[in-house]
């Protein structure tokens, strides 16, 4: 299995590093039941890491899929040297994992759940994409906003395109995370 990284800007109640509305959010989705949001979508929860393109040495911890640059990296101890900002999640993840994740452990690591990422790797089809048929319920979310569910995740994907053949974001992948909580101050 490999791991991928990034640092995540938080979505709660009380913080959104894009100002986005957590009521308002909550409303639009109806998933009332949040606590927070975890997720892969570039807008809810964007990343913090300012990798320098210009620099080939940054190039071996890029993670690339053919032309789509995925914002995710290779090392951990790079993204940490990468993100400026103060308030971030540090998360992991796997892209299609062919088994349930729930009990894979990763050092410092707790597993929260499956996200839908488009396959232009910007778009949680699974956080933010409501107009997307399936048989997708409220409780099928968890407190973080993603599908707890190996199964039920892999159903969800396969809804998506199945139910919107001609939507972009329906053609998402399965994306297992895991995620340390980490507060820096200076």
């Amino acid at each position: 299995m490999t791991f991928w990284y990034n640092a995540i800007a938080p979505f709660t109640p009380q913080y959104h590093a894009l100002g986005h509305s957590w009521d308002n959010y909550a409303a639009w989705y109806g998933l009332h039941h949040l606590k927070e949001m975890v997720s892969l979508d570039a807008l809810l929860n964007p990343s913090v890491v300012e990798p320098d393109y210009k620099n080939s040495e940054d190039w071996t911890y890029i993670i690339c899929d053919g032309v789509w640059l995925t914002g995710f990296y290779s090392s951990i101890d790079y993204v940490l040297q990468r993100t400026k900002s103060l308030h971030y999640q540090l998360i992991a993840v796997v892209k299609e994992p062919t088994e349930a994740c729930h009990q894979i452990a990763l050092d410092g690591f707790e597993f929260i759940g499956y996200d839908l990422l488009d396959d232009a790797y910007s778009i949680s089809t699974l956080t933010n994409c409501t107009g997307i048929a399936s048989t997708l319920m409220p409780d099928d979310f968890n407190e973080h906003g993603l599908i707890s569910d190996y199964n039920r995740a892999i159903l969800a994907q396969k809804e998506f395109v199945e139910f919107n053949p001609n939507e972009p974001h329906s053609r998402c992948y399965l994306m297992a995370v895991w995620r340390q909580k980490l507060e820096m101050f200076s």
